[in-house]
């Protein structure tokens, strides 16, 4: 199945936040599924860090580049 993930899963993924359903864990965790993300769901979260809404210690691009490749998510096109 395709999913084209919406932000905020995307960034409760990237976080290891407990507030992902099970559903969705499972969702991403499917080798059978094809994760796409838009860029401009990057674009948004790059938005957020650099006004501040995003508490995080490290370098949002790391978060993202990890997350990215943590499950296989492809570039929408």
């Amino acid at each position: 199945m395709i999913f084209l993930v919406d932000t905020v899963a995307f960034w409760w993924l990237a976080l290891d936040s407990k507030k992902l359903s099970t559903t969705a864990l499972h969702a991403f965790d499917d080798p059978n599924n094809e994760l796409l993300l838009s860029p401009v769901c990057t674009w948004e979260l790059l938005v957020k860090y650099n006004i501040g809404k995003l508490e995080i210690t490290e370098p949002i691009l790391d978060v993202l580049a990890r997350a990215r490749a943590s499950r296989a998510f492809q570039t929408c096109p």
